[in-house]
Order: C-alpha cells, then sequence, then structure tokens
C-alpha cells in the first residue's frame, strides 16, 4: 500500500460501530471519535479495526464488535469513526499495541459551520470606520440599515428586486474581476438597483473556454439541481442527508450561480457537483458531525482519481464557503484530507471568515499556511473596499467581489447576498478558467495558485481598512 507521501495516497474512511453489547460504564457518556493510523501499516481494514478493538482493546470493551463497512469505495486514508466514553477514549490511546500506530484521536464535534453571509452594505464612508467604536460613518440622508432578515433563514440580504439580465449584462462583481480598475462612475447617489442589478458588462466571457470540463465541487447546502440557469451542468454527488441533495438554505446554490450558471457564473461551461454537508431537519439547520465532511472530501478525492483518466477531465476544484474556528471542530484530520486532495491535485478556494478578524483563525482558509496551495478569500465591494465583515491579515490570499451579489437562488429565483462565501466561488470559477487555458496546471494547485495571484490588479478604494501584514490583491481574470 503507498503511502501518504506518494503522489498517490491510499487510504480508508470507515464508520466502526461499537456493538450495544459491551459493558459502558453507567455514568460515561457515549461520543463519537475519529481515530487515524499510521498510513504505512500495511494490514488490510479487517485486521487492523479487529487488533485495534478486540487485542488493543481488551480492557475496554466488554463484547463483540461490529466489523467496519467501507464508506464510498474507500482508498483515502485509514480512518475511523468510532463510539466509546472518554474514559475509554484515554484507555484505547495509553493501552494500544505500538502495532497499530495510532496517531490522531479527535472527537467527532458537531460543528455548526458559518454559513450565513453577515449584514453588510456598500457603505459610503466620509472617513475610514472607527474600529474602536465599531461604528462608521455614513453621509447625511443614507438610510440606517437596508438589510431585512428574511424569516427562518440565515441569509442577509438587501430588499432589491433585480429584473432578468438583458443581453450580455452582468452583475457588478463579474465586470470587475474581468478588468484592471475599480468599476467605474459608482456613487452614493446611485439607485440600488444601478448598483448591484445586472447592468454591466463580463469581458471574460467573450473569450468562450467558460472553464469547460472542469469539476468544480460545491462543498455546501446542496444546489437546486434544476434552475434553468445552470442548464443541466449542475449534477447531484454526495450528501450526508441520504438522498436528499437539493438545498433548503438558498446557500449552495447561490454559491453555484457565482461559480458558473449562464447568467451570473465565472465559469459558464464548468461542471458543478453538490457535496451537501449541511441542511435542516425539521426546519432546523443542523450543526453537522466534522466527520460528515470529511466523508464528503473523500468521496470528492475518489471522483477525481477516477475521473483523471477521462479525454474531457480537464481538472478538480473544491470550493468551501464555509468555516469554523480551531476550538469549533478538529483541524489534524481535516487539514490531514486537504492535504491528501491536493497532493492528488485538486485545487481548493476556502472563505476567509465574515466576524471582521483575522482569517488566520478560519478554517479551513487558513490551512493555507501550512498546505500552500490553498486559497484563502477576502470579499471586496463595488467601491473596491474591504467591508467591514471580510476577515484579514497575512491568511488572506487575495481579495474577490463579496457585497450585494447576484445569483441563483432555489425554484428558479436569483438575489443579492453579501459574505466572503459569495467572494469565494468567484475565484472558483477563475481557476477553471485558467485550468482549460493551462492544461500543464490540472494537477498542480500550486503552480496555478502562482499564476492567478501573478494576475491579480489593486484596489482602488479610498478607505480600505487594513493592518500593515495585509495586501491589497483583488482576483482578475
Amino acid at each position: 500500500m503507498p503511502t501518504l507521501t506518494g503522489s498517490l495516497a491510499y487510504a480508508f474512511l470507515l464508520t466502526a460501530q461499537i456493538s450495544s453489547t459491551y459493558a459502558a460504564p453507567t455514568d460515561s457518556k457515549l461520543q463519537q471519535y475519529i481515530i487515524r493510523w499510521d498510513p504505512k501499516d500495511t494490514r488490510s481494514v479487517q485486521d487492523v479495526a479487529k487488533t485495534m478493538y478486540i487485542s488493543a482493546g481488551k480492557d475496554i470493551f466488554q463484547g463483540k464488535v461490529k466489523p467496519p463497512a467501507p464508506i464510498g469505495q474507500g482508498n483515502v486514508t485509514p480512518l475511523f469513526t468510532a463510539e466509546m466514553t472518554e474514559a475509554q477514549m484515554k484507555i484505547l490511546r495509553e493501552k494500544s499495541d505500538h502495532k497499530n500506530s495510532i496517531i490522531i484521536v479527535e472527537q467527532d464535534s458537531n460543528v455548526k459551520f458559518d454559513l450565513k453571509p453577515t449584514k453588510c452594505q456598500a457603505k459610503c464612508k466620509t472617513k475610514p470606520s472607527n474600529k474602536k467604536s465599531g461604528k462608521t460613518i455614513n453621509p447625511p440622508g443614507e438610510p440606517k440599515s437596508m438589510i431585512i432578515r428574511q424569516p427562518g433563514s440565515h441569509i442577509f440580504k438587501r430588499d432589491v428586486k433585480c429584473p432578468a439580465p438583458t443581453g450580455n449584462k452582468a452583475p457588478w462583481g463579474l465586470h470587475r474581476i474581468s478588468r484592471t480598475g475599480r468599476v467605474p462612475n459608482v456613487s452614493c447617489g446611485d439607485a440600488e438597483d444601478k448598483l448591484y442589478c445586472a447592468n454591466y458588462e463580463y469581458t471574460e466571457d467573450k473569450k468562450g473556454n467558460g472553464g469547460a470540463g472542469v469539476d468544480i465541487y460545491v462543498v455546501d447546502s446542496g444546489i437546486d439541481m434544476g434552475h434553468r440557469e445552470f442548464g443541466g451542468r449542475a449534477k447531484k454527488g454526495f450528501s450526508g442527508y441520504g438522498e436528499d441533495h437539493g438545498d433548503s438554505l438558498q446557500h449552495g446554490t447561490h454559491v453555484a450561480g457565482i461559480i458558473g450558471s449562464k447568467a451570473y457564473g465565472v465559469a459558464k461551461n464548468a461542471n458543478i457537483i453538490s457535496v451537501k454537508v449541511v441542511g435542516k431537519v425539521d426546519g432546523k439547520v443542523t450543526p453537522e458531525k466534522i466527520s460528515v465532511t470529511l466523508k464528503g472530501l473523500e468521496w470528492i478525492i475518489n471522483q477525481h482519481k477516477k475521473r483523471k483518466g477521462e479525454k474531457d477531465f480537464k481538472g478538480s476544484v473544491i470550493n468551501m464557503s464555509l468555516g469554523f474556528k480551531e476550538h469549533e471542530a478538529p483541524t489534524k484530520i481535516m487539514k490531514l484530507m486537504l492535504e491528501i486532495a491536493t497532493k492528488e491535485g485538486i485545487h481548493i478556494a476556502a472563505a476567509a471568515g465574515n466576524d471582521g478578524g483575522d482569517a488566520c483563525s478560519e478554517f479551513p482558509g487558513a490551512f493555507n499556511q501550512q498546505l500552500s496551495s490553498i486559497f484563502s478569500v477576502g470579499a471586496s465591494d463595488i467601491f473596491d473596499d474591504v467591508p467591514e465583515f471580510s476577515g484579514r491579515g497575512k491568511c488572506v490570499d487575495l481579495f474577490a467581489p463579496g457585497t450585494e451579489i447576484l445569483s441563483t437562488v432555489t425554484n428558479g429565483g436569483s438575489d443579492l447576498f453579501c459574505g466572503t462565501s459569495m467572494a469565494t466561488p468567484h475565484v472558483s470559477g477563475a481557476i477553471a478558467l485558467e485550468l482549460v487555458k493551462n492544461p500543464g496546471l490540472k494537477t498542480d494547485p500550486q503552480g496555478l495558485k502562482k499564476l492567478l495571484l501573478s494576475k491579480t490588479a489593486k484596489m482602488e478604494g479610498e478607505f480600505i481598512d487594513l493592518e500593515e501584514e495585509s495586501h491589497t490583491r483583488i482576483l482578475k481574470v
């Protein structure tokens, strides 16, 4: 079995449920843990599991263990999830036979991903924001808030209705990334439909490649695959909700539309694949086990490996418009999975966070400090400033349009949303365009990142309020 140091890292993602017949302490609560063993261990999956739970775990479990069953096709990383008490987990760590080579044991935490675009607007400033008070000075007459909260959703949006785009018109974000300077001739006095609806031109679209043949995996809340804007290119992939691949939060559909819808997308011919790791149960957003996202990443890696040999394959991109803080979920195994993905040649773009803080604390984007081919993406507004909500600091690789972004929503509609969640898919779409133009970078995430960063423009806003260690790179296709 090849090790992780090879170009093809074989592994296994398994779920091992401990039988209810073992005697657990009555005062202990069962919790789910993720266990990873050394990939150099060449024994079969069944033998490793048997040794781990029987010979190595005699002091833990009184009874038999259900045999582990592979999830998907396996072959990604030697990884189990298993239920045990905290005391049993400690014994497993301390008394395991060294032959088992257990490297990581992390709790399979419930994590509520930051999927909601924050309250945001491209504010007209007479001076930079006062960081101590957190206030921004708005000119007289500007409404204090033009944001409405949609009941039952986690999306903040403007109360603006944009008509369907006509001809070759495009949203401002596409216009900005296809030119060197800021969006011209916009001012605070303009009506919102002029500023934010599809009244601009996307020059890259005229060049025609549209990211055809590139697979973009949207790790999110699902996608409305039947939306006419996708033209049949949006497909079901993985779902942590059984056969439910739909989008009850609107978020994944909006992100997918920025990536590749006909009217609002950067890469209008790319393949869009839903990887649903967040959703609703009984009308409420459910905190998910981090293992659900790990399984989704495993599925992506396997699909990528299958697709690499096909003639029409131009590359794989993972879009992660979601995030969590380091203390909210196990990061070691998430980093491992993303490391395997990048070594396999998959390109990754992740959001820099919506709390206006240091992006180095926002994962998975902050993994770019160890896995340098990953993009961490901050948000810019129509005036070429960085909105207050956007993550910032040295861990942000580049900025992209992320305020008042017009894109697809469920039931065939469109709407304006804000957040680094909206900035990130601009970068994923741009990666797809470059992969078609540069086939030699198909499985070279580091080389592609170097190329895309070399093409960035400089932001031209009057009130770019960033720390000294930050930069002002903005995406350019």
